[in-house]
């Protein structure tokens, strides 16, 4: 669009005597344009016309919402192909247009539970260690022994310099009184002074910590004594992703895989790396699916976005050999491109059950183990505590 400048050097060459075509060649202008603005006088004001074609996508638009319905992740190419085949005349660029505001507009609001604690109900307690403190010009390790109230949030602590059970008492002690009170379950980690040796189901407790905890009755939860704290910090980090290692959760129902699965995976998701959670059955489902409408590729492709993928439950579903025969290629396409976190109740020799077939089966655990983190869940069942 040209310039009120513009305009004026075109009427100044006009009145020196040049024709139409003379200044359009000196000012690289269209003659059209150049005789418009003289006839006009002006700067002509342009106004957009009234579409007077029907939109073709109006005559679509109930099947494309009927089609998302049934596929939410379906592509606006696989749509606009499918329309094609309907009778659709309109370009490709309008259905990418439209099928975007519709999706906008139709995408459901986050929803958000908020985590319950009861007042009184819980304690969590647990040494941890501080730096070393100059006290008297020699250098010492400092134990704090910290115990938390998860509803207000309120925290003591008191120090010691060692982790012996008469620190652990005498700091449990203290903590009660300045709670002015004793929450009904006391939450520790496995404490050498409450613990004596770990068991393939629980654990055994010392003396001394029985008769402390029948003195003043509450109830006591442990955590899991298969998993190492070290081993935890080393996943929320996230350094296993690099290397596409894989981690296995394994254990009866009820011992926190799949709590443990959420917790790295939204730790990670935190810091930034792209984490998809599914159950194995809805994956074999949309495996399914994809293959019915001939884009198993695509779908292995939007998948290797994501860094980490958390498949819970396997194990708990029996899939037919076609469905299991899916869910193996879902795995060894992500070999050493992707990490996984797989949680199941079936320890390796009884995934069988799940592929149907020994040889699949083999090779499924086969890529899994090769760069894997396997950490066993056996304790009593949570839920039943």
């Amino acid at each position: 669009m040209l310039k009120m400048t513009d305009y004026k050097e075109i009427v100044s060459l006009r009145n020196k005597g040049y024709s139409q075509i003379e200044i359009a060649k000196m000012l690289s202008i269209s003659r059209k344009t150049i005789g418009n603005y003289l006839r006009e006088g002006e700067i002509p004001v342009y106004t957009r016309k009234r579409r007077t074609k029907k939109d073709p996508f109006e005559d679509y638009e109930e099947r494309v919402k009927e089609l998302l319905d049934l596929n939410p992740k379906l592509e606006s190419k696989d749509l606009f192909l499918k329309l094609q085949e309907e009778g659709y005349e309109g370009s490709y660029r309008t259905i990418s247009r439209r099928t975007k505001e519709m999706r906008i507009r139709g995408k459901k609001n986050p929803i958000y539970f908020e985590r319950i604690k009861v007042p009184g109900e819980i304690m969590e307690g647990d040494f941890t260690t501080l730096d070393k403190i100059n006290i008297g010009g020699e250098f010492k390790i400092i134990k704090l022994w910290v115990v938390v109230l998860p509803f207000s949030n309120s925290i003591f602590a008191t120090p010691y310099y060692n982790e012996t059970f008469e620190c652990f008492a005498e700091g449990s002690v203290l903590a009660f009184k300045e709670f002015k009170g004793i929450a009904n379950i006391y939450r520790l980690d496995n404490l050498t002074p409450a613990v004596s040796k770990i068991l393939k189901r629980g654990r055994k407790t010392t003396e001394k910590f029985n008769s402390f905890q029948k003195y003043y009755g509450f109830k006591v939860h442990f955590c899991n004594p298969r998993i190492k704290k070290e081993t935890i910090l080393e996943l929320l980090s996230g350094n296993f992703l690099y290397d596409a290692t894989n981690v296995v959760l394994y254990g009866p129902p009820g011992t926190g895989k799949t709590h443990l699965s959420i917790s790295i995976g939204r730790e990670l998701c935190l810091k930034g790396h792209r984490v998809l959670f599914i159950t194995a059955c809805e994956l074999v489902q949309e495996l399914v699916r994809a293959r019915q409408e001939l884009s198993l590729k695509k779908f292995f492709t939007k998948h290797k976005k994501y860094k980490l993928i958390c498949i819970d439950e396997l194990g708990y579903v029996p899939f037919e050999k076609s469905e299991a025969e899916l869910l193996f290629q879902f795995i060894s396409d992500r070999y050493e491109k992707g990490s996984l976190i797989i949680t199941s109740n079936l320890v390796f020799s009884e995934w069988e059950q799940v592929f149907q077939s020994p040889i699949t089966t083999s090779a499924v655990v086969d890529r899994i183990i090769h760069h894997c983190v396997l950490l066993e869940c056996n304790a009593k069942s949570f839920r039943m505590n």
